[in-house]
């Protein structure tokens, strides 16, 4: 007989069997299992499931991620080629249609880099520090958005770029020497809308 996996000749050692070894038979059911999860009926049904579900499945994903065994298969994934190239295209595809998402990044980025840069331990959340949540801050930079002083270009979340406006400390990070300095200048009160042009032009100037 032959295998229809191998497409190795065996002999059967009874008459149901039709693959030559385990491995066969479980390489069948894994190519099974994929295509019968392609179907439509299937999606349906995990659909439905998950909405009959959802508290309990969130409860569950949620104590999953904070045991030993979820904690070691996220950094597991995380550190793997296909987690590496599948958070850098979540994230690109989140920092081009979420803004809030984007200045949560960009503000987190700036003050790694700032610490990183200082050899400077980090001693809270960056939304603590803050001392507000994301949405807050959208808004608090909103109210201050002001045109271009030469192009009279207002300043929206699109143009929120490397050479649009940037997020800038209103007394420069780098003024910080202490983890207290830090967390008060990172403060909201002391973050403000920029153009580019204008940052660049000032530095790390007060």
């Amino acid at each position: 007989m032959i295998c229809s996996q191998c497409n190795k000749e065996f002999t059967t050692t009874h008459w149901t069997q039709k693959y030559s070894s385990k491995n066969c038979y479980k390489e069948y059911q894994k190519k099974n299992k994929k295509k019968h999860m392609q179907t439509d009926k299937y999606k349906a049904t995990v659909l439905k499931y998950r909405s009959k579900n959802f508290d309990k499945l969130k409860k569950y994903l949620s104590e999953y991620q904070q045991s030993d065994k979820g904690i070691e298969a996220i950094k597991r994934y995380t550190q793997s080629g296909k987690g590496k190239k599948t958070i850098r295209r979540y994230v690109s595809t989140r920092r081009k249609t979420d803004p809030i998402f984007k200045l949560a990044a960009d503000v987190r980025k700036r003050l790694r880099g700032y610490l990183r840069s200082s050899n400077i331990r980090k001693t809270n959340s960056t939304s603590k520090m803050a001392g507000c949540t994301p949405e807050f801050l959208k808004e608090h930079l909103e109210k201050q958005f002001y045109p271009h002083p030469i192009t009279n270009k207002p300043m929206t979340w699109k143009n929120h770029t490397t050479h649009g406006w940037h997020v800038d400390h209103v007394k420069p990070l780098n003024k910080a020497k202490t983890p207290e300095a830090v967390e008060k200048l990172m403060y909201y009160t002391n973050l403000q809308p920029l153009w580019a042009t204008e940052n660049f032009k000032k530095g790390d100037k007060y």
